[in-house]
């Protein structure tokens, strides 16, 4: 039997200081890559994708990468862009028929509606998939882990280098 994995990555750290909010724009200023870019751009480097992309060969996986996104550092994302970000990703768990869910998250993003961004795409998702589907999650190593995430996903793994040079592994 082949595993079927749906994947995706959605990152940003917010500074709730920080009053200016972060928008889809903000995204598109560092990456916003629908799945087949995603693959071709941060495929091969030191990035969880670039992992989970490897073990998913070598085990056969059919592998569905739906979005990569990222901001820089900043205030909190917008309600807009938390729902378009999250869009392709619902819309890709809500077909069903998937082994297991594996979402590249940083662990720190803080929208407009939600103080655990995270936690509020995992909740989505399990409206959508019930609570037997695996979710597992990456995170950056000072992610605010909550319970709401704890709840939501079987497994949570961060990299734990600085800098970064664990990232694939983690992946």
């Amino acid at each position: 039997m082949v595993a079927r994995i749906l994947t995706a990555e959605i990152s940003h750290e917010t500074n709730t200081f920080n009053i200016r909010p972060t928008d889809i724009q903000d995204f598109q200023d560092r990456y916003l890559l629908d799945g087949p870019a995603a693959i071709a751009s941060r495929g091969e480097k030191n990035t969880e994708l670039a992992g989970i992309l490897e073990v998913g060969r070598r085990n056969g996986w059919d592998h569905t990468h739906v979005i990569s996104a990222s901001a820089g550092p900043g205030g909190r994302v917008t309600d807009r862009a938390f729902d378009t970000l999250c869009a392709p990703v619902l819309l890709a768990a809500e077909t069903g028929g998937w082994d297991g869910i594996l979402l590249i998250l940083h662990g720190a993003m803080v929208t407009a509606s939600h103080d655990d961004g995270e936690g509020e795409l995992l909740r989505r998702l399990r409206v959508l998939t019930g609570p037997d589907l695996p979710i597992a999650v990456t995170l950056d190593p000072h992610a605010n882990v909550s319970a709401a995430m704890c709840a939501q996903a079987q497994i949570l793994v961060a990299f734990t280098t600085y800098p970064h040079v664990d990232i694939r592994a983690a992946g």
